[in-house]
């Protein structure tokens, strides 16, 4: 893994590096050897191989993107359902979820 690393093939290299994150992140090379061959890509001439290397290092992932407004995501906005309502296709699917957050609405207040 540490010679694909040093690879000019960017392919390589870059799969090297995902793999290695992926593996330690499971539990399977979480050793010292593996943080530091994933420290040399944040030294790499290869932009792709960098970045991933130091997003490692930062702790942020693709999956957590979507995690941080995940709370805001649960909170329902009358105004906007209502407004929603106003401009869409008029179905009983959107009257029912209408009348839903309006029941809600009523016993938050």
């Amino acid at each position: 893994m540490f010679t694909m690393l040093k690879d000019t093939n960017t392919k390589a290299a870059k799969m090297s590096v995902d793999i290695m994150i992926e593996l330690y992140k499971k539990n399977v090379w979480n050793d010292t050897k593996t943080v530091n061959v994933i420290a040399t890509g944040c030294f790499s001439k290869i932009t792709k191989v960098m970045v991933a290397s130091l997003k490692f290092f930062l702790g942020r992932d693709p999956e957590e993107k979507g995690s941080d407004d995940s709370d805001s995501e649960n909170e329902i906005d009358p105004k906007e359902v209502m407004m929603a309502n106003k401009v869409n296709k008029k179905t009983r699917k959107r009257e029912k979820q209408l009348n839903k957050v309006k029941k809600v609405g009523v016993q938050s207040i």
